[in-house]
């Protein structure tokens, strides 16, 4: 016998907040509306849209702490099950609200399919593009290849159907969800925001995105691996065999502390018996068991050793942390700086400018430099291809009198491409072109140091000339009227030169035949006057100078602080629970634990400045002028929260320290 459904009002569809609640506390207990609540349902939409209501009873989350005990029966080994009085009250809410939505859908297709539609000539004339609408889906129904179908086709067809219907009723296809998921990944949060909020009907929310990202399951932990998921998917492909290759995820940045699991990941995990690494292994609540993980050394494989007279070697010889950048991506900042407008670069009695460029352009044939104005037009900031005809005009750039400072700038360009860059570059030239850069550098900065510093402001004239070379050449009225450039695609080609094993002495050999040639280049110049008048003749007079002057331009900071644990209980203050402001608006509908881990971050978050401590005392006290400003450190939290804090003592008081700080 079919048993009846419960009676719905006619907006039961358009039902939100406090009159969705009232509805279902008349067929439900009030720990039911107090469920949904903490879900963060707000409408019928978002009530349908979720295939699992019991799913987050079934995991451990603390803010489900108080109303699982209500709903569900615990056994021994952790596991749940919901009350059979409180399953039967939900299937029937279920089974009521999905069989009304199905109705309403009848009724809206029979009153479109009821009678064809005429569209006046009015509306045709006011909104042409609908005419081309039905010529693209007459157009669509002639196809003879039904899987081939447009994804536009879904798209609009979902789009359309949308528009018609209240913002609370909005459906989506697996098509649709499917590309939303995607859009969302490679663009990010807010460019998917702007893009569903200036186009209503075609995006689903974030919610659902997230719902969705959740009933995957993909949520991975540290050192496990998903063979069940790798079997699904050689299922899906229709395929047995698997190939090793290198992985392309992001290296970690830096040890962060996941919630989910209460454990730090980004350490290197030890292998079990089996030699499978050990699954969420870097767990504690200890702040003395944090300090005692044992560290391992680097291996003297990854080890170079550096000779200690070596003074031109600048780097230490633990090197724990090292920034550096591609050699394109320094070609094309020096090119720019040549090219900038607003950048005056003095070498000498000589000075780097573009000039020396553009009368070479005007005054000789295009075949024997092969550049055009195109290539000094500083409006396409990676051409790294022009880096390289700039490079290739220094023979023809030397003709030039006065240009010797903008061939050995140039020069700078061509040794970082001959050093970095081209694949056909000996492994004893990539040493002398990478170090001859590096001391062509190094000995204009030590000219910059040590020439008196009222010379640098002497030549006005000669900007003001540059200015008016810039202002009459033919360049500069017509930049406008050239195109955009496409940055050049490369082809980076393996080096065909097998690998050379250089010696020490070798490696010497070529640094002083760098430092030799740079020193000729700046000669011309009139820097070997001011060198030689400060005693700097050879390279160890000049690295010892710049490493000196390095030295006293840079500083230190030891962030490392001593902090001892105190074992005390901690402290149960739930009026002290942070209360964060939601970014979004209510219409996105966030889950609790999403929002969690949004305030997780926000709290943490150092580039905030005007960041709500939401009620927590923020070493106010304390002595230690760094710890002032450390976020994440508080004197009372709540009893609920205490596994994501350690307890320290710090200058005699007590403190908690979140793990993700």
């Amino acid at each position: 016998m079919t048993e009846p459904l419960l009676s719905t009002p006619q907006n039961i569809l358009d039902l939100q907040g406090a009159d969705l609640f009232a509805y279902v506390r008349r067929y439900c207990s009030e720990d039911i509306v107090k469920y949904f609540e903490l879900l963060g349902i707000r409408s019928i939409d978002s009530l349908l849209g979720i295939n699992d209501i019991f799913l987050r009873l079934k995991e451990d989350y603390l803010e489900l702490t108080d109303i699982k005990k209500k709903l569900t029966f615990n056994r021994p080994d952790g596991t749940c099950i919901i009350k059979l009085g409180i399953q039967y009250d939900i299937n029937k809410l279920f089974e009521s609200l999905q069989n009304t939505l199905v109705n309403d859908e009848q009724v809206t297709t029979a009153a479109t399919v009821k009678e064809d539609l005429v569209l006046s000539s009015e509306v045709i004339e006011k909104y042409p593009f609908l005419q081309r609408l039905v010529h693209f889906f007459i157009k669509l129904s002639q196809n003879v290849n039904p899987t081939d179908e447009p994804f536009l086709h879904h798209f609009l067809e979902n789009l359309l159907s949308n528009l018609s219907l209240a913002k609370s009723r909005y459906r989506y296809s697996g098509f649709t969800i499917d590309f939303a998921l995607c859009l969302s990944i490679l663009a990010g949060r807010n460019a998917y925001e702007f893009i569903r909020l200036n186009i209503p009907g075609a995006l689903p929310n974030l919610t659902i995105i997230q719902t969705k990202i959740a009933k995957e399951g993909f949520h991975t932990v540290e050192g496990e691996f998903r063979y069940d998921d790798m079997k699904k998917y050689l299922t899906t492909i229709d395929s047995t065999f698997v190939y090793c290759a290198e992985d392309c995820t992001s290296a970690v940045r830096k040890i962060v502390y996941d919630v989910q699991s209460n454990s730090f990941v980004g350490f290197t995990p030890p292998l079990d018996a089996h030699g499978m690494p050990r699954i969420q292994h870097f767990q504690t609540n200890s702040f003395e068991d944090l300090k005692a993980w044992p560290t391992i050394g680097h291996s003297s494989l990854f080890k170079v050793a550096i000779p200690v007279s070596w003074s031109w070697f600048y780097l230490s010889g633990e090197q724990l942390f090292l920034c550096m950048q591609d050699a394109m991506h320094i070609c094309t900042k020096l090119r720019n700086r040549l090219l900038s407008s607003s950048s005056y670069m003095l070498m000498g009695n000589n000075t780097v400018s573009i000039d020396y460029l553009l009368h070479l352009i005007e005054s000789k044939s295009k075949f024997e430099h092969n550049l055009a104005k195109s290539d000094i037009c500083p409006c396409d900031k990676q051409n790294y291809r022009s880096c390289e005809k700039l490079c290739a005009s220094l023979e023809y750039l030397k003709g030039i009198n006065g240009s010797h400072a903008t061939v050995v700038y140039l020069t700078i360009i061509r040794c970082i491409i001959f050093a970095f860059i081209s694949a056909s570059t000996t492994t004893a030239d990539r040493i002398y072109h990478s170090w001859l850069a590096v001391f062509i550098c190094r000995l204009w900065r030590v000219w910059l140091h040590l020439v008196p510093k009222q010379e640098l402001n002497d030549p006005k004239i000669s900007i003001l000339h540059s200015i008016k070379t810039k202002t009459n050449s033919s360049f500069t009225s017509t930049k406008f009227k050239f195109p955009n450039h496409h940055k050049t695609q490369q082809n980076h080609q393996q080096s065909t030169i097998p690998p050379e094993k250089m010696t020490k002495q070798q490696i010497e050999e070529q640094v002083n035949r760098a430092f030799q040639d740079a020193f000729n280049l700046l000669a011309p110049l009139g820097v070997e006057q001011i060198l030689k008048k400060s005693k700097i003749i050879n390279m160890k007079q000049a690295s010892q100078h710049i490493h000196k002057h390095f030295t006293k331009s840079s500083k230190k900071a030891d962030f490392l602080i001593s902090m001892t644990t105190d074992e005390n209980d901690v402290q149960s203050d739930s009026d002290l629970k942070p209360d964060f402001d939601s970014e979004y608006d209510s219409d996105s509908e966030q889950s609790t634990i999403e929002e969690d881990e949004q305030n997780e971050l926000d709290l943490y978050d150092y580039d905030s400045e005007d960041e709500d401590d939401g009620g927590m005392n923020l070493l106010g006290h304390t002595t230690n002028s760094l710890l002032k400003t450390t976020k994440g450190l508080c004197d009372t939290i709540n009893s609920d929260l205490k596994d994501s804090y350690f307890l320290v003592n710090i200058d005699g008081k007590k403190k908690y320290l979140h793990k993700n700080t």
